[in-house]
This record gives C-alpha cells, sequence and structure tokens, in this order.
C-alpha cells in the first residue's frame, strides 16, 4: 500500500517476502491479521498516524517493523518464534504496548536509532 488512509483486516498470509508493506502512508488501521513465514511480517516504512493492532506474527524474521515511521500505536499483537519479535527503528513518537512476544531468537522488542518511542 502506497498512499492515504486504508485497513488492512482479517487476513492469513504466509510465505511471502513481506506480509503487509505500507509504505509512506497515513492513517492505515492493519488489525487482526495473521502472518507467518515472510522476512517482515508487518512493515511499515515512512508511514504515520497508523495502527496495528491485534496481530499475530510468528516464524518471521520480524514480526513487526517499522522505520522512519512516526505517531503510530502497535498494541495488542502477538509475535513469537521470529528472529526480532518488534523492530523499531528511525522513528519518533510511537506508542508500542500491550503487545505479547515470546520465543523470539533474538530480541522481542528492539528499539534503536531514535528515541521517545
Amino acid at each position: 500500500m502506497d498512499s492515504g488512509k486504508g485497513f488492512v483486516n482479517d487476513n492469513v498470509i504466509n510465505g511471502m517476502s513481506i506480509g503487509i508493506n505500507i509504505n509512506n502512508c497515513e492513517d492505515v488501521v492493519i488489525v487482526n491479521n495473521t502472518v507467518h513465514h515472510t522476512m517482515p511480517g508487518i512493515y511499515l516504512s515512512q508511514s504515520n498516524n497508523s495502527v496495528v493492532l491485534g496481530n499475530t506474527v510468528y516464524s518471521s524474521e520480524i514480526g513487526i517493523s517499522l522505520s522512519l515511521s512516526k505517531k503510530n500505536i502497535i498494541s495488542n499483537n502477538t509475535v513469537y518464534s521470529n528472529s526480532n519479535g518488534i523492530q523499531v527503528s528511525n522513528s519518533d513518537s510511537n506508542n508500542i504496548n500491550e503487545n505479547l512476544a515470546y520465543n523470539n531468537n533474538d530480541n522481542g522488542i528492539q528499539l534503536w536509532f531514535k528515541f521517545f518511542n
């Protein structure tokens, strides 16, 4: 998705290079998806004011990844059996709360290169 507002909900995605790819968007709601066996399961790049809620991502390189993104909410997701559960890089003012991250090989939640998350 590369545009403005939108919903991505109630999908089952597996075996893709990127499960859900949100690039240069605002106000996107990603809810109740199941993603597995992907590189990043859910990937937001240069995307702001979006919500990632109630998704399950497993057996992927990265469960949920944010890059160069601001003011997003990442909440009530389950990420497991990934290399990294939730990874946030070069991003500001994101709210990451009430997620369940377990059995990830490297990190449950990893923040790097920016603060205020």
